[in-house]
This record gives structure tokens, C-alpha cells and sequence, in this order.
């Protein structure tokens, strides 16, 4: 019987430190894991962090482009509605002047001069 106790003795102890192995493997395991998630947040928060910032840079930068384009778009509106005033106005003058030979005309021949 004293043959049987110590193969059984030296059976628990290798059962017992399979047991702790095995314990000490699932801390390690949920430690990586609770790691790994925490990793993962931080991550996330970077990346929302990061994305974050490029939206507000490129929105100030098509924001500078979108006024530099809208003051370009307005001074060449001012230039055309200069230009087109002046092109009334000189259409007026013509007409103006059609008139008035019209009239000159068609006077001379209602008095027959």
C-alpha cells in the first residue's frame, strides 16, 4: 500500500500543479484580454482624435477655398454687371440717336423739305 501512496501522492501534486498551471494560464489569458480591449478603446479614441482634427483642418481649408472662389465669383459678377451697364447705356444712346434722325427724317418728309 505504501508503493500505491507515493506514485498517488506524487499524482496529486502533479494534478495540483496542473491546476495552478492551468488557473494561472486563465489570469494570463483574461489580463491579454482585458489588455487587448483596452488597447482596442484607446485606439478608437485615437482615431476618432485623429479624425476629428483632419475634418476641422479640411473644412478650413475648403472653407478658404470656397471664400477665395465665392470673392472671385463676385468681382467677375461686379465686371459683368459693369460691362453690361455699360452696353445698355451705349444702346440707349443709339437708340437715342436712331430717334432723333427718325424723327428729323420723318419730319423733313411730313413738311416736304
Amino acid at each position: 500500500m505504501k508503493d500505491r501512496e507515493v506514485p498517488m501522492a506524487a499524482m496529486n501534486t502533479a494534478i495540483a500543479q496542473i491546476v495552478q498551471a492551468d488557473q494561472l494560464a486563465r489570469q494570463n489569458v483574461t489580463a491579454a484580454r482585458d489588455d487587448a480591449a483596452k488597447i482596442r478603446a484607446d485606439a478608437q479614441q485615437q482615431a476618432k482624435t485623429l479624425a476629428t482634427a483632419q475634418k476641422a483642418n479640411l473644412t478650413e481649408a475648403v472653407s478658404g477655398e470656397v471664400q477665395s472662389i465665392l470673392a472671385e465669383a463676385q468681382s467677375r459678377a461686379q465686371q459683368i454687371r459693369s460691362e453690361t451697364d455699360a452696353y445698355l447705356e451705349r444702346l440707349r444712346s443709339c437708340k437715342e440717336e436712331r430717334l432723333d434722325e427718325l424723327l428729323t427724317r420723318l419730319v423733313k418728309k411730313v413738311i416736304g423739305r
